[in-house]
């Protein structure tokens, strides 16, 4: 945490302290913190760039809310740099550039430069459940926030918005009977594309091609889109890992056109360790519908059995590859959350 942030925060105004005496502040760790009281919890990011709020509480504690929010961007904002050079020609020592961008300083510049900063504006405002106890607040917040446009979204709605709210959905959990059951793919037509376009192996906003081939799936009556990159090899889904068994082994995709998956590499991890032979390699849709087994991978819900792929049958449900897979994988888990709840 930076120096004197946690004292200055200790230290609040005393008419802020009082007008907002059902909140409190608890530092999370180096300029994250959470906003405790008023039957909710925000979390509060200052960077440099601006404000991002994790949930807006209650909306009658609003106004008491976005006052220790600006506390806090206060409290972390870096000091003013001063100076005891006054002229045309102030150099920093050792520097062959000016102590100021304007290359003079004298009593003034510091006096501006030493004064309490505005808050930096909320930018970003990410909503994590839709309960009343921590949306209430999210226009009041937002309003007094900012989004900086630019290009097309600059022209039709202004350089200058209130601050952009995310709704991130709620916490859920896959449905058990599908670890068995397994799944229906569809190979849609919508292809995952090279860097050149779009580098598949970042996690980008930009994922039309993503969705298009979801709606495509679902259209189709299957549960995910089976992608293939470019050359026509198979590539990924268009929200999970793919993976086939053959004789044996284990075979998913090269990785060049699709994202660096944890679960994924957590899989071809655990493969590696168990005496599974695994391989990252190109395979047509032709090694696919002549697999043994198949299945997907993913952080929801971790090690799923595919069933059938463009109506073909695959297996029945879960077969034994994918089954001691799901229990490997189960178990590196509890592992390492046994791990991380150690002192």
């Amino acid at each position: 945490m930076k120096s004197g942030v946690l004292a200055a925060l200790l230290l609040l105004p005393a008419a802020l302290v009082a007008q907002n005496a059902e909140l409190h502040v608890m530092p999370i760790r180096g300029n994250v913190f959470m906003v405790v009281g008023g039957e909710s919890n925000v979390t509060v990011s200052a960077g440099v760039d601006g404000v991002l709020v994790v949930d807006a509480g209650t909306a009658a504690m609003a106004d008491k809310t976005l006052a220790v929010i600006n506390e806090i961007d206060r409290a972390t904002a870096e000091p003013g740099r001063l100076t005891t050079c006054v002229g045309p020609a102030c150099y920093q020592p050792g520097s062959l550039g000016p102590f100021t961008p304007f290359g003079w300083a004298g009593p003034s510049y510091n006096a501006v430069i030493a004064s309490p900063r505005p808050p930096k504006p909320i930018r970003w405002i990410l909503q994590t459940t839709a309960d009343p106890e921590h949306t209430g607040g999210t226009a009041k917040l937002a309003l007094a926030g900012k989004t900086y446009n630019g290009g097309e979204a600059g022209r039709l709605v202004g350089d200058v918005t209130p601050a952009t709210v995310v709704i991130i959905p709620e916490y859920k959990e896959p449905d058990p009977a599908i670890y068995e059951r397994g799944l229906k793919l569809f190979t849609v037509h919508v292809r995952r594309g090279d860097p050149a376009v779009q580098d598949q192996k970042l996690n980008s906003h930009s994922k039309l091609n993503c969705i298009l081939a979801s709606i495509q799936a679902t259209q189709a009556g299957a549960d995910e889109g089976l992608m293939l990159d470019p050359h026509g090899f198979v590539a990924t889904c268009n929200s999970t890992h793919f993976f086939i068994v053959r004789k044996g082994e284990v075979w998913t995709s090269s990785g060049k056109y699709c994202l660096g998956g944890i679960t994924r590499g957590i899989v071809i991890e655990l493969c590696r360790d168990n005496g599974i032979p695994v391989f990252e390699k190109d395979f047509s849709l032709t090694d696919v519908h002549g697999a043994d087994e198949a299945f997907v991978t993913g952080t929801f819900a971790g090690v799923v059995p595919v069933r059938e792929v463009d109506g073909r049958k695959v297996t029945e449900g879960r077969g034994p590859m994918a089954e001691r897979l799901q229990q490997l994988y189960l178990e590196r888990v509890e592992r390492d959350v046994t791990e991380q709840q150690r002192p």
